[in-house]
């Protein structure tokens, strides 16, 4: 995309996105990982003569990358961050190829509550993180104000909206599912029942149970035992937190 900055339009020149270039080893294996299982498509291909290693560009959405044939083993590796508007649906969608790659997830590598990046390593030990600004698994329409993510093994598994906390810090509330609730739901259920560690609103905690049959599941929060108040949510959207009183 061409730059918007009058300064720079003035001076006659435009600076565009710029392309990686990452080493290709084997072009059988790169067509097979980068078009077949990725989605990835060819724009051009490029060769000095019929038996020369291949160059080639290749585009997913707005991401183009160059794929280097002539590259050779101790060539450096590279690591490319590709953005992505729906990324727990990309991450799905490359599940369900069942291809013979390790199975993606989207996790939360800087423990914000939200899962921003999905890191897969190419057959030739370049990695591409595919991430979003915001966790994904979008809010159903519906969930009221002020609502906090539940984070489960790195992926939502729902909501609770509004929380209610008492003095002891602890809470409960009404319950939303995320993309993650049955697997999650499941592993609570599942005895010896002792809890399910999550993030709620990024905040660590437990549950223990279920939601009950009016909906409400409840959650006992970790907190350093000698801070006076309870840290504010991480993950809580729209609105201010409640009220979450004195430890």
């Amino acid at each position: 995309m061409a730059t918007e900055d009058p300064k720079a339009l003035h001076c006659g020149f435009e600076i565009r996105s710029s392309i990686p270039v990452l080493r290709m080893l084997d072009e059988a294996k790169a067509k097979a990982f980068y078009l077949d299982y990725l989605g990835f498509e060819v724009d051009w291909e490029g060769r000095f003569n019929p038996t020369a290693p291949l160059y080639m560009q290749i585009h997913l959405g707005e991401a183009v990358i160059h794929l280097n044939g002539h590259a050779q083993e101790d060539a450096p590796i590279s690591q490319v961050n590709i953005p992505v508007v729906g990324l727990d649906k990309y991450c799905q969608y490359l599940i369900a190829k069942g291809a013979g790659y390790p199975k993606p997830c989207v996790v939360d590598p800087r423990f914000l509550g939200r899962n921003t990046d999905m890191n897969i390593d190419d057959p030739f030990g370049n990695e591409l993180v595919f991430c979003s600004q915001r966790t994904e698994g979008e809010e159903p329409s519906g969930v009221p104000a002020p609502r906090w993510a539940v984070v489960w093994r790195g992926r939502r598994a729902g909501w609770v909206a509004p929380p209610a906390f008492d003095k002891s810090g602890n809470c409960s509330g009404p319950w939303w599912p995320g993309e993650a609730a049955a697997d999650f739901l499941a592993q609570v259920a599942a005895p010896p029942g002792e809890g399910v560690r999550v993030a709620l609103g990024g905040i660590p905690a437990w549950v223990r149970s279920p939601p009950d049959e009016s909906g409400i599941v409840a959650f006992w929060l970790h907190v350093n035992p000698r801070a006076r108040e309870l840290p504010g949510p991480q993950d809580a959207e729209p609105g201010a937190a409640p009220d979450t009183g004195r430890m």
